[in-house]
């Protein structure tokens, strides 16, 4: 049984979903990430209480680990998850035959619920995305319209029990310029300053005012534009105002992705129009991301992004020095060109 492009009804009755191979693909993170968690949730409800995580992400992923894991007894529980997460659909020879061999074998104790950043017409052709449309549900999520996004975020407010009137929603979704991911961060913060209150546009943009005078967006657009010293300034200020490094990293890394993708369709000559569509890049600020990826090479790009793993860590605690330096010195390298980036980092 395939079900695609029904999110909602996942979020509403996963448990219809247990029982067989589902895969939550789109290139909205933060929606393929709510199905996900919804499922796993649900999963956890019926006894799967044991979780293998398998981050296929890289290239140099060794398919063989997916193997072992579908193989091997749980360790603390018969009935298992498995949380598979791919970045693309197009996989090797290999990798696809793997992959589509242990979904025909696998064990029915095993929840497998692939996460996969992208969705298209092509994903849905890739013989391993057929297998779980076969035997399970596929969950395929385009990019939500413009008219789309009002009701999406009066649900999102709903479930932080926050409600926003319409001239408030369009506010936050200006601001916001439609990027899920930013508008989840602004819910998050009014939930947690206001609990279970109501806004409307001309209280939500006062306190939207007061404290985001220096946010984490602005932060990162500095950084992005090549507004270095202003990016220190920004960085200064959250840093004294009690701001987490944890939390600054999921948009940096957001932004550094897409930075990567928008400097690769430039190098292949490609338009970028569709591409800034697709991530809510709205129209005004669409030559300025351009310029801003030229900045530096594809690899480059890929460099900073792979380099953003070292301030996570150092961010949670897990590596020793200065999160705040290292934030700093990447920023730098974001904001100049390469070569003076190098220099001022240092």
């Amino acid at each position: 049984m395939s079900v695609q492009n029904q999110p909602n009804r996942l979020l509403k009755q996963p448990e219809q979903f247990l029982g067989a191979p589902c895969l939550i693909a789109g290139a909205d993170t933060v929606r393929v990430q709510e199905c996900a968690d919804t499922l796993r949730a649900a999963a956890r409800e019926q006894g799967y209480l044991q979780v293998e995580r398998v981050d296929a992400t890289e290239r140099n992923f060794d398919w063989d680990e997916l193997r072992a894991v579908c193989v091997s007894p749980g360790l603390f529980a018969s009935r298992r998850i498995l949380d598979l997460r791919l970045s693309q659909a197009k996989l090797g020879a290999a990798a696809a035959a793997v992959l589509t061999e242990c979904l025909e074998t696998t064990d029915p104790d095993l929840q497998w619920i692939i996460s996969l950043g992208e969705w298209s017409r092509k994903a849905e052709q890739e013989k391993w995305v057929k297998a779980v449309a076969e035997s399970g549900n596929v969950i395929g999520m385009w990019p939500l319209k413009p008219n789309e996004l009002a009701e999406w975020v009066r649900g999102q407010a709903g479930k932080r029990r926050l409600t926003l009137d319409k001239d408030a929603v369009s506010l936050l979704l200006w601001r916001t310029e439609g990027n899920l991911l930013a508008t989840v961060m602004e819910l998050d913060k009014l939930a947690l300053a206001h609990p279970e209150s109501h806004w409307n546009a001309a209280e939500l943009g006062d306190y939207v005012g007061d404290s985001a005078r220096f946010d984490v967006f602005a932060l990162v657009d500095e950084a992005i534009y090549g507004n270095a010293l202003r990016m220190r300034r920004v960085l200064r200020a959250l840093k004294g105002e009690g701001e987490a490094p944890a939390r600054i990293v999921p948009w940096i890394a957001r932004q550094l992705q897409l930075m990567f993708e928008l400097a690769d369709c430039l190098r292949r000559g490609q338009n970028p129009d569709q591409l800034l569509r697709t991530r809510q890049v709205f129209a005004q600020r669409a030559s300025q991301y351009q310029r801003a990826a030229a900045r530096h090479s594809p690899a480059q790009w890929r460099q900073l992004w792979i380099e953003l793993g070292l301030l996570d860590r150092l961010s949670k605690g897990r590596e020793r020095g200065s999160p705040w330096v290292a934030l700093e010195r990447l920023l730098l390298r974001v904001a100049l060109a390469n070569d003076d980036g190098r220099r001022f980092a240092g």
